[in-house]
């Protein structure tokens, strides 16, 4: 008896699944295109090993372009089944066994080939990601900023400066290509604070020379005199698309956005420039929260902590996790994958936590996150937390 259409669909994807788990799967890629995403070609998929997870390696392949993104390997399968007939008409799985095509159409009728393998091993499973710094010595920006010689030497006395803005980008590439913007071709990021704008230049040097996407990059700055020196600057490096605006988080139009990065903004200034975020859909928030003083003035923490928060060094920084959990928390209740982590070492500066979130696809407002955080301010006899009276008022 001859398989259904249905058939097909579902013996490909077993097979998929089984060639990952029984180790005989070799490649697959997913191709013609008929999806809304401007320029893309094709998908190109392998197995690759990240610490101690498995998981798959999808490249997007553009016309001008090529982006990574690595998925579990249930969340890319599926991704895969649901974008057959719908993105994509064709599949081609490569295992040591066999290779197979799925062909579909656009009401979903599927058909399934089958073939000699092409491929007698599997590839490599290593992922080599070369560790080479995002932003170079050379960077005439850099010198005018005071970190690198006129030859393009880093200063000895700012070394630390040159590898924390490494590592910020560095930072920014894997939040970035965890997101839905890592696909548009046209972005807009916004930079909450900019200050000397170290970090600025930073991003519209990612962005337009690392990603080579077209970027907007704006800074948002209450001081005069380095608005006018950054966008002098911008200028005398050609960053045609790199902007700085004169005016607070708190009154900053981020209207467009796709990323906000806020670093530093000294206590509620973060909440600022968070609710900005929230209330405009801004799909990644990097945050580096500062100077935490409004909970600790109104916390009330419970008895059996006070022998820990009589000293005063141990109750900062006890209201320092508890602004930064409501945060978190909060950007998850507004549908975001949220992550807390130190941005870098301590021993360079003490204000190095970093708040990382992403919007989910079908973000839903999810009023569990908010109860752990009632309970919480139960709790501590915590009142409201600054960014709740504004999401909330």
């Amino acid at each position: 008896m001859s398989m259904s259409k249905t058939d097909h669909f579902n013996q490909f994807f077993q097979i998929f699944e089984k060639s990952i788990l029984k180790n005989y799967f070799v490649k697959a890629t997913v191709g013609k295109y008929k999806g809304q995403e401007k320029d893309l070609q094709k998908i190109y998929i392998r197995l690759v090993e990240i610490g101690e997870e498995s998981m798959l390696s999808f490249n997007y392949k553009f016309t001008t372009k090529d982006y990574v993104k690595n998925f579990s390997i249930k969340d890319g399968l599926s991704i895969i089944r649901e974008s057959m007939g719908k993105d994509f008409l064709s599949a081609h799985l490569y295992t040591l066994k066999n290779d197979h095509q799925l062909v579909t159409n656009r009401r979903r009728q599927f058909k399934m080939f089958t073939s000699l393998p092409t491929n007698d091993q599997i590839q490599s499973k290593v992922h080599n990601k070369v560790k080479n710094r995002m932003i170079g010595e050379e960077q005439s920006y850099l010198h005018h900023l005071g970190i690198t010689t006129k030859e393009g030497k880093v200063k000895s006395d700012k070394n630390d400066k040159f590898r924390q803005i490494n590592k910020f980008v560095e930072i920014i590439d894997g939040v970035f290509k965890s997101s839905d913007a890592f696909l548009k071709n046209d972005l807009k990021v916004v930079d909450m604070g900019s200050g000397k704008s170290y970090l600025t230049f930073a991003l519209y040097d990612y962005f337009t020379n690392n990603i080579k996407t077209s970027t907007k990059v704006v800074g948002f700055e209450q001081r005069t005199e380095l608005i006018d020196f950054s966008n002098n600057l911008a200028q005398e490096c050609h960053f045609n698309r790199l902007y700085f605006n004169e005016g607070s988080i708190k009154d900053a139009n981020i209207n467009g956005a796709d990323m906000l990065v806020a670093l530093h903004a000294c206590d509620t200034a973060t909440d600022d420039a968070l609710f900005q975020a929230i209330k405009e859909k801004v799909g990644v928030i990097i945050v580096s929260p500062c100077c935490q003083h409004y909970v600790r003035q109104i916390m009330n923490e419970p008895d059996v902590m006070k022998s820990i928060t009589k000293n005063g060094i141990l109750k900062e920084r006890l209201s320092v996790m508890l602004t930064d959990t409501f945060r978190a928390l909060t950007l998850e209740a507004f549908g975001y994958k949220t992550k807390v982590f130190e941005f870098i070492s301590s021993e360079h500066t003490d204000k190095n936590i970093m708040i990382s979130a992403v919007l989910n696809s079908n973000a839903k407002f999810n009023p569990k996150k908010m109860e752990e955080i009632n309970q919480l301010k139960v709790e501590f006899g915590i009142k409201d937390y600054y960014l709740d009276n504004l999401l909330f008022e």
